[in-house]
């Protein structure tokens, strides 16, 4: 019995110091992840932990103290994550894996995730299943999963050639645009020719036909001055 008493006690001991020191942690990770929340964890019964079970609660920012199953999707993901990291501070392990964990945060929750994860990667290596970019991007090798013809195939992908790649596509697109803008103006300045040329045709089609205009006006006048009798008057000249 005693020796049975004596493995009790220590397994109460060693139980309250994790208990402890992980709810510390989980404040802590609650608390930068959230930027300003709170959160507990307690005992249900402090004289018998082991068979009543644990009480998690949480206080978001500007809220009130919920317990987990209160909240929403987005803070359930958030409260369970920092549950998740403080126990990695507490007992890191080299492996972890996390299929869409992101799927209910807004953007400025995947970044903060993202950036600790990225942090943490020195101690461990994490499987990260996202569809969000400012999720994947941090990844040192993005894993993509496709199928094509009913088979399934995978491209790993190093996101520094990517950077590359696309860096190396938008100088090209720019050579290319650079010379289409070149051959764009060559067109407008042969454009700008053909109706120069237009223009002084009209102008000289339009001067000939003022000149042929002033030469029947100086003719009709001519004509004016120097006409010939009327019949009526030849008829007077006779009578006369």
């Amino acid at each position: 019995m005693a020796v049975l008493d004596n493995m009790r006690r220590d397994r109460l001991v060693e139980f309250m110091d994790g208990f402890e020191k992980i709810g510390l942690g989980l404040k802590e990770m609650y608390q930068m992840i959230t930027l300003g929340g709170d959160a507990s964890l307690d005992l249900k019964d402090s004289m018998d932990p082991f068979t009543q079970g644990i009480q998690f609660m949480v206080r978001p920012p500007k809220k009130s103290w919920k317990q987990i199953e209160n909240l929403s999707g987005g803070e359930k993901t958030l409260a369970s994550l920092s549950l998740v990291f403080a126990l990695h501070h507490y007992r890191p392990t080299p492996l972890y894996v996390m299929d869409e964990i992101d799927a209910a945060l807004d953007f400025r929750n995947v970044s903060i995730i993202a950036h600790y994860i990225k942090d943490r990667t020195k101690n461990a290596q994490f499987v990260v299943i996202s569809l969000r970019n400012n999720m994947f991007e941090l990844g040192d090798r993005l894993v993509g999963i496709y199928k094509t013809f009913d088979r399934t195939q995978s491209v790993v992908i190093d996101p520094p050639q990517v950077q590359s790649v696309q860096e190396e596509c938008a100088r090209r697109d720019q050579e290319v645009l650079t010379k289409s803008c070149s051959a764009s103006d060559e067109e407008m300045d042969d454009v700008d020719d053909i109706s120069l040329l237009v223009k002084e045709s009209q102008r000289r089609r339009s001067r000939s036909f003022s000149r042929g205009d002033n030469k029947e006006n100086r003719l009709s006048r001519l004509s004016q001055r120097t006409r010939l009798p009327s019949i009526a008057e030849d008829r007077e000249t006779d009578t006369s």
